[in-house]
C-alpha cells in the first residue's frame, strides 16, 4: 500500500532538492523526521511539513500507525520554469531561469505491519463471508414465504379466474386491470 503526498510548484531547483533523496529513502517515518530536522538546508522544514501531511493521509485514510510507516520513495520532478531577464553590458540582456519543482513523498508499510494487516484482513474476510451467507439464506427463505403468500392472496381474492392463474407477464396485468 502506498500513501502519497504531493507538493506542486515549489520554488526551489529540482537539482538542489534531489540531494536529499538518498538521505530519506528507506528510513522509517521517525528517522526521516529526525534527519529533516537536523538537515541544514532551507527546504528541510517544508519537506518535514510534506512528510507530516503524508502521515496525516496514512492515519485518516488507511488507519495506519506512525511506527508502521517507512519512506518508500521521494520523487522530485521539474515543473514550470519562469523566465526573467537581467540587464547586462552594452544594452544586452541575460536569461534568468527560476525553476520550480514537484515533490512527491511515498510512504509504505513495514514488512511486519503488512503481515499483521493481512492476517487481520483474512480473519475479517472469513467473518464477512459467513455473515453474507447467513443473510443470503434468510433472504431466500423470505422470498419463498412471500411467493407463497402472494399465491394465496390471488386465490383468496378471486381476482383472476381459474383458467388465467398460470399466465404470467402481460396477460396477467391486463386481466388484473379489468377486474379493478
Amino acid at each position: 500500500m502506498e500513501i502519497r503526498a504531493i507538493l506542486n510548484k515549489y520554488r526551489r531547483s529540482p537539482k538542489k532538492m534531489r540531494e536529499v533523496v538518498p538521505v530519506l529513502k528507506g528510513l522509517t517515518f521517525s528517522e526521516a523526521e529526525a534527519q529533516l530536522s537536523n538537515l541544514p538546508k532551507g527546504y528541510a522544514a517544508d519537506l518535514k511539513k510534506l512528510l507530516a501531511s503524508a502521515l496525516a493521509n496514512a492515519k485518516n485514510i488507511y488507519n495506519l500507525k506512525e511506527e508502521d510507516l517507512l519512506v518508500k520513495d521521494v520523487v522530485i520532478n521539474e515543473k514550470s520554469v519562469m523566465k526573467r531577464w537581467r540587464a547586462r553590458a552594452h544594452g544586452s540582456a541575460a536569461k534568468i531561469l527560476k525553476r520550480t519543482s514537484q515533490i512527491e513523498i511515498i510512504l509504505g508499510e513495514t514488512a511486519e505491519a503488512r503481515e499483521k494487516r493481512k492476517k487481520l484482513l483474512g480473519k475479517k474476510v472469513k467473518e464477512v463471508k459467513k455473515l453474507v451467507d447467513e443473510k443470503d439464506k434468510s433472504d431466500a427463505e423470505e422470498k419463498k414465504k412471500d411467493k407463497k403468500e402472494e399465491r394465496f392472496e390471488y386465490n383468496k381474492g378471486g381476482s383472476l379466474s381459474s383458467k388465467f392463474r398460470g399466465t404470467t407477464g402481460r396477460a396477467k396485468k391486463i386481466f388484473r386491470r379489468k377486474s379493478i
